[in-house]
Parts: C-alpha cells; sequence; structure tokens
C-alpha cells in the first residue's frame, strides 16, 4: 500500500470513529474509498513497462519526480530522456503529477510538447535493440575493469547519446513495439514514434570527438581523437 493510499484510508477511519453523523459524510467517505482505489493501479498499463524509472530524482527539480497527466498522456522526464504514453486515467489526475509513492506533487510541469521535434525531413535509422545490449554489456565490464575513461556513449547515425540512456530508450521502443528513431545531426535530440506514443533524447556533446564511444553500425569502440 503506498502512502497516499494509507492517507485516503486514514482519513476515511477518523470519519467513521468521530462522526455522529454518517449519512452526512458519505460523498466525502466514498470519494476517499475511490481515490484509494486509484492511487493503488499501475501508473503504466503496458506490460513491463515503468514510467516510474523516466522520471527524475534529483530533488532540486521535485516536478520532474512524478509522472505528469495531460490531455489523455502520461509524461515522465528527467530532463535528458522524455517519454509521453497515450493513456486513458481518471479525470481528477488530470493535470496533475503523481510520484512513486503515491502522493501528488503540487509544482508546476514543464511546457513538455513544446520539445517535440518535428520529423517530417528527419533521417531515420532502424535500431536492433539486441545489438545496442550487447554493447551496454561490453560497456560495463569494461568499466568494471577500470578501463572506462568517460560514460559510454554510443553513435547512432550522427548522433552521439548516454549508453545506459539509450537503454532506457530502448526499453521504450521493445514496449512499444518500434525500432526506428528519427535525428537529424548530432547536436539535436533523437525521436522515437510509436503510433501515438512518443520519446526523445537529447544527445551528448562530442563534436571534437574528445571522448571514447561505441559505434553502433561496427560495435566497436573508438578512442578518443579519433
Amino acid at each position: 500500500m503506498n502512502t497516499q493510499t494509507e492517507k485516503h484510508l486514514t482519513d476515511i477511519i477518523s470519519v467513521l470513529v468521530s462522526s455522529d453523523d454518517l449519512n452526512k459524510e458519505k460523498d466525502f467517505i466514498l470519494g476517499k474509498i475511490r481515490m484509494a482505489f486509484l492511487c493503488e493501479q499501475p501508473v503504466c498499463k503496458t506490460p513491463g513497462f515503468d514510467l516510474f524509472k523516466y522520471v527524475s530524482k534529483d530533488k532540486i527539480r521535485p516536478n520532474l519526480m512524478g509522472v505528469y497527466h495531460d490531455g489523455g498522456y502520461k509524461v515522465a522526464t528527467d530532463s535528458r530522456l522524455l517519454v509521453a504514453v497515450e493513456e486513458q486515467y481518471d479525470e481528477s489526475f488530470e493535470g496533475k503529477i503523481l510520484s512513486k509513492t503515491g502522493e501528488f506533487i503540487e509544482w508546476r510541469y514543464p511546457s513538455w510538447r513544446s520539445v517535440l521535434p518535428d520529423v517530417s525531413n528527419h533521417k531515420t535509422i532502424d535500431i536492433n535493440l539486441e545489438k545496442v545490449e550487447d554493447i551496454a554489456k561490453r560497456a560495463k565490464a569494461r568499466k568494471k575493469a577500470g578501463l572506462a575513461l568517460n560514460d559510454a556513449l554510443i553513435k547512432v547515425g550522427e548522433v552521439f547519446l548516454r549508453l545506459d540512456y539509450m537503454q532506457k530508450l530502448c526499453s521504450f521502443m521493445k514496449a512499444y513495439k518500434t525500432n526506428t528513431i528519427y535525428y537529424t545531426d548530432e547536436n539535436r535530440c533523437i525521436r522515437v514514434i510509436s503510433g501515438n506514443n512518443t520519446a526523445i533524447l537529447m544527445p551528448s556533446i562530442n563534436t571534437a570527438r574528445t571522448l571514447e564511444y561505441y559505434d553502433y553500425e561496427t560495435e566497436q569502440l573508438i578512442e578518443a581523437g579519433k
């Protein structure tokens, strides 16, 4: 039971104990029971996909620490990776940010639609998700051995991306059954679209090739400066 559910049920018990006329409190009690039930529902109905893995852990930006409900979409971002999935939810959640503990975060959410790029003139590349995972395993082993010089990067098309974030994006792609990435150049975000669901990932700047990286096409580790 999450904390918000516990709070609703505690309120109900308090009324039952203290009220002399339960009929007057009927609407309040029913409302609390309804909210307790809603707060126990999974935040995302897609099997194996957890939107809370995409929210921020940075307490300096509390508005990004929960899932935002906006116009039929559930949105999660940590400012580098954003995912927006189209799902039905109770109207009482509209415009609200739900935390992992089931509480609503009283904060203003950023205008997420304004950062979605128009992909009509973008290039595309189809991604082999298993290939990305294999590269990630090699990078993890290299880091464990103390050989990594920086957070692992992967070059996809012309864009450099944090490999750990690319893995999270691949989880979204797997859940929503797509392999296509839209991109323009190495300084702009990439976008994934599956039906009405979408995700964007910001690039890691490596214009001068000062950081080593994995090349998606060849699967090779490219040394810094090359």
